[in-house]
């Protein structure tokens, strides 16, 4: 996934910093965490 998000006709380019494959993979499982934690800390029922 990191991979696809990155390729050469990406809008990931025009970003003004540098994102590598590895960023990309990061920064998913961290709102993944993020998400699930705020879930918890709120009580959300699915």
């Amino acid at each position: 996934m990191g991979a696809a998000a990155t390729q050469e006709n990406e809008t990931m380019h025009n970003l003004s910093f540098a994102v590598t494959p590895d960023d990309v993979v990061q920064a998913i499982i961290a709102v993944d965490q993020y998400t699930k934690a705020y879930k918890v800390r709120v009580g959300w029922q699915e």
